[in-house]
């Protein structure tokens, strides 16, 4: 959904002559966006988020940090 509502934007906006950006901070001196992304994973049911576990360190299950873990590790690629 994420990049077909991009895709859209930048589709009407050069339409009508504009050009649109998704640049995390594209003029120097204006606050940008961070361009941040919120990620979740479901059971299959979809009434339970794997990633918590009250019952754990800052609420995090074991697959939650091992996916977090995954995210750092590959960051940079």
């Amino acid at each position: 959904k994420h990049s077909f509502f991009k895709f859209m934007v930048r589709s009407v906006a050069e339409k009508h002559g504009l050009r649109a950006t998704f640049m995390p901070k594209p003029f120097p001196g204006l606050t940008g966006n961070g361009c941040h992304a919120h990620i979740s994973v479901w059971d299959r049911d979809g009434k339970t988020n794997v990633f918590a576990d009250n019952a754990m360190e800052l609420g995090l299950s074991a697959k939650g940090r091992n996916f977090l873990g995954g995210i750092m590790k590959h960051a940079s690629a």
